[in-house]
């Protein structure tokens, strides 16, 4: 469909009714409906914040099925330590031009939802823990894609942060953590890129599913953002479409779904809905077809696949954090033999578990590189893949190491400790891989510990060895990366985007996480990550935006461009930044702002330096009027203070090098009453329902209904069959133990409501109500549901 957007409104009043209400949801799991006598074309979308996973066969009734392969880039969690905005904008014009050479319209990323707890399963398809990073990198991203004719859908909208409950949990957010925090990223993204189109997420934020809230949508996404693209839900994610049409969330993912255009009939013709709110939302897919469609769209180069590929080895350096480096023992000199211990360095654990899993176009290993550079190592396995070890595997490797003097360990997260459909209980590595490094460094002085994961984990053998690397999960480079960064071909350039705690108990979520399996408490309000450790004292283990290198910098020369800043003005910091080591490196300069005489304090500039040994640079950064302001709950909107604030200029967040005072120009008005930072660790809930400004419904199991997740379903007999026959339908492999408890808990989570959209029509709503009666004990009015249409 090759249309001037101006003619969208001329062609849907050519549409039929019929025609509209099913351009409103998709045709099968990945593409819209397409409309042959208007010429209106359907778009194909994907998953793939760091890939693309793009179904072989779009007909088939598997949402999982097998997928074309492509370059497996390093997932969100990587690349956000890059803190490198064209970096990140690289991998978005490559995923872009690889969408463009398989036919994919639409890639359904990034996703910008925010680390609240190092526990969220799904924390490595996000960047941070702060919301300013993750919009700065997300609208990079965006802006990537979309520069060479792919739409980017930013997800998931908004406050999903935890995998547990997911699809039916009440996220219960004060107002000023909810746009300070969670919100803030979208908004960024919005500001800076203007992505194509949005996703909104599974669960409910303050009472309401967040697709079908007028005030989220609506409000505060298009009118107070300025969003203009197209709102999709979330693959089975709604609840009542009506609502979703007025709230404006225009397409619903995936289709058909019969009993949904049946449903908005009905309020047409009741009144509830008008035809016009109707044709609102498919001018706003139509205008995406549009996009699509007209967009240019460059030719992929013959060598794409060798260019992605080489793109994603150097962002897995880039991205990668050296968290330790005791003497000095990294980079190993590559003309001498080392121990390579670790069954990740013969099979690396480069991405996440869920719907972001891409088959990769090559995956060459540690061990691969090794022998591919010809260089001499000692190899024991050390560990099974599930992360356990017996004595012999242990001895192999002591062996190994005593023999060559030093050694590198890749150990890390194994897939079945963190995936989406799941959370972690705690932030161990597996025994057997602490019992492998124990041994090891007790055997050899020189050992160096490369950590492949997606969060945060506990070391507590970080003393008893030199060094230790941290690259995440660094896509299907990751193997070449270790090997380049290992050997000093790559400098370590990473710079931590989140937190990483002592221990659980002293995260600031601890007491609230999961504690209640239908409301989720965000108790400790806008205190997430570096926020809650700085401003309340509490010493994480390595602080946000701390990373070492093989060099050294200074930092010196830091001045503000005003010691007053008026209205709508800007302060630039300007700085200069030298390298007085012997090899080339990257600095990151961070630039927080904070009320002066307080310890609170955010990130609002960062600027990513190389540097040649002896070189040095003069860097700006400059940082907006805005950046001094907080959501004003009295006025719904952002306002600024007037008074003085301190400007650091910093290399991590504890790691201050200037703090210079500046005087703002604002409103006069005293400073809100707010959570103490020393409490908000330890709130009662009774204390957060004050500043909430309500107090949470927590709606009883009983009676069941259409949001009844499987689970509770199971306490009756009928809910017990359902469940056994959704067992037989998924025909789980039992050996992939990541896949089964991704499934299993997944399905329990899940709303029969669900279970009748994801169907491809197979299960219709009549019968999920028939099931429900009965669970009810309604036998007859169950029998009745049955036989129904709709």
């Amino acid at each position: 469909m090759k249309i001037d957007t101006k003619g969208i409104k001329e062609l849907v009043s050519k549409m039929t009714l019929e025609e509209k209400l099913s351009i409103c949801s998709g045709y099968g799991y990945w593409r819209t409906d397409e409309i042959k006598r208007l010429g209106i074309d359907s778009i194909t979308m994907t998953d793939g914040p760091h890939g693309l996973r793009r179904e072989e066969n779009f007909d088939s009734k598997d949402i999982q099925s097998k997928s074309v392969p492509a370059t497996c880039f390093p997932t969100a969690a990587s690349l956000a330590c890059s803190f490198d905005r064209d970096l990140v904008k690289s991998v978005g014009a490559m995923l872009a031009d690889e969408a463009n050479d398989i036919g994919v319209d639409v890639v359904l990323g990034p996703g910008v939802n925010i680390k609240r707890s190092p526990l969220c399963g799904r924390n490595f398809e996000y960047f941070s823990e702060d919301p300013f990073l993750a919009g700065e990198l997300a609208a990079s991203m965006i802006n990537g894609m979309q520069s060479r004719g792919v739409g980017a859908c930013i997800k998931h909208f908004a406050a999903n942060s935890q995998e547990e409950r997911r699809l039916v949990v009440d996220s219960c957010i004060d107002k000023r953590a909810l746009f300070e925090i969670y919100l803030e990223a979208f908004r960024i993204a919005v500001k800076k890129a203007q992505p194509w189109s949005l996703m909104s997420s599974y669960n409910k934020v303050n009472g309401h599913y967040s697709g079908e809230s007028e005030f989220l949508v609506d409000e505060v996404l298009r009118k107070t953002f300025g969003f203009e693209g197209l709102v999709m839900s979330d693959w089975g994610a709604v609840c009542d479409r009506v609502a979703g049409i007025k709230a404006g969330l225009d397409l619903e993912m995936p289709g058909k779904i019969s009993d949904t255009a049946y449903d908005l009939k009905k309020a047409l013709e009741s009144g509830e809905l008008s035809e016009t709110e109707i044709d609102t939302s498919v001018e706003r897919i139509l205008t995406l077809v549009a996009k699509c469609k007209s967009a240019k769209k460059p030719a992929p180069p013959k060598d794409l696949y060798e260019k992605a590929h080489a793109l994603a080895r150097k962002a897995a350096a880039q991205s990668a954090v050296l968290l330790k480096n005791d003497k000095e023992l990294l980079p190993f000199d590559d003309k001498k033999p080392f121990a390579v211990i670790g069954a990740f360095a013969k099979n690396a654990r480069y991405q996440g578990a869920g719907s972001s899993r891409i088959i990769p176009v090559k995956l060459p290993s540690v061990l691969d590189e090794l022998n591919n550079r010809e260089l001499s190592y000692e190899f024991a396995e050390g560990y099974l893949r599930d992360g356990s070890t017996n004595d012999e595997l242990v001895a192999e490797a002591k062996a190994a190491a005593k023999k060559a003097g030093r050694a590198v360990i890749v150990a890390g997260l194994p897939d079945c400790y963190e995936s989406e459909g799941f959370d972690r209980d705690h932030l161990n590595l597996p025994d057997g891989m602490l019992k492998l490094i124990d041994a090891v460094s007790a055997e050899c002085d020189k050992v160096a510990v490369v950590l492949m994961l997606g969060a945060p984990v506990v070391l507590p053998f970080e003393e008893r060895v030199k060094s230790v690397l941290c690259v995440y999960l660094g896509g299907e480079a990751a193997g070449e990366a270790v090997v380049d960064l290992v050997t000093g071909k790559a400098t370590p350039a990473g710079r931590l985007a989140e937190s990483w705690p002592v221990s659980l108990e002293s995260t600031p979520c601890y007491k609230y996480y999961r504690k209640n399996k239908k409301l989720a408490f965000y108790s400790e309000g806008k205190y997430v990550g570096y926020r809650y450790y700085d401003a309340a004292g509490v010493a994480p283990k390595y602080p946000f935006g701390f990373g070492l290198s093989y060099t050294k910098f200074d930092v010196d020369g830091v001045r503000l461009s005003h010691k007053k800043l008026k209205k709508d003005e800007s302060v630039t910091v300007s700085l200069n930044v030298k390298n007085k080591g012997k090899r080339p490196g990257f600095e990151t300069v961070q630039v927080y702002v904070g009320k002066k005489g307080e310890a609170f304090k955010e990130l609002k500039g960062f600027a990513k330096v190389e540097l040649f040994a002896g070189e040095s640079k003069n860097v700006e950064i400059e940082i907006p009027y805005d950046s001094f302001s907080y959501y004003d709950t009295e006025l719904n909107a952002r306002n600024v203070l007037a008074g003085e604030y301190t400007v650091y200029t910093a290399l991590n967040s504890r790691d201050i090098k200037s703090a210079q005072t500046v005087s703002v120009e604002g409103d006069t008005k005293k400073e809100p009453v707010y959570i103490e930072p020393s409490k908000a660790a330890n709130m009662s809930d009774a204390e957060f329902f004050s500043v909430l400004g309500y107090v949470p419904e927590e709606l009883p199991v009983k009676p069941f209904n259409l949001n009844s997740t499987i689970a509770e379903l199971r306490t009756t007999g009928v809910g017990k069959t359902f469940y056994k026959a959704m067992i037989q339908v998924f025909k789980m492999d039992e050996s992939d133990e990541t896949a089964l408890m991704m499934t299993l808990n997944s399905l329990n989570d899940t709303p029969i409501r669900q279970v009748s959209a994801m169907s491809k029509g197979s299960m219709k709503k009549p019968l999920a109500k028939a099931i429900v009666a009965v669970a009810n004990g309604k036998v007859f009015k169950g029998i009745g549901h049955a036989f129904k249409k709709h």
